[in-house]
């Protein structure tokens, strides 16, 4: 299993969601849930992180409030580390 680490970038309101080691990749939609970018490796197209632009925004609309996660890691892992870094932030 991977470990997830976190980085919230309060000026641009961009949370990010890194899982293992950083690496370089891209971004693209997730049809799971639509707030959510999933970062992928270029060659293998393994998902390697998740962006999750406007956090602030979307925490306090309630984006979040009725997602329900897939079962599967790492979906099963971010919304207690989405609720978190909520309330770090004090949003």
């Amino acid at each position: 299993m991977n470990k997830i680490s976190t980085l919230y970038d309060v000026d641009n309101d961009m949370l990010y969601f890194n899982l293992g080691e950083w690496r370089s990749g891209y971004y693209e939609n997730d049809n799971n849930f639509p707030a959510l970018l999933v970062k992928k490796e270029r060659k293998t197209k393994e998902v390697i992180g998740f962006l999750i632009p406007d956090f602030s925004i979307r925490w306090k609309e309630g984006t979040f409030k009725n997602y329900t996660c897939p079962k599967a890691f790492p979906y099963s892992s971010l919304r207690k580390l989405i609720k978190e870094i909520a309330k770090e932030y004090n949003l």
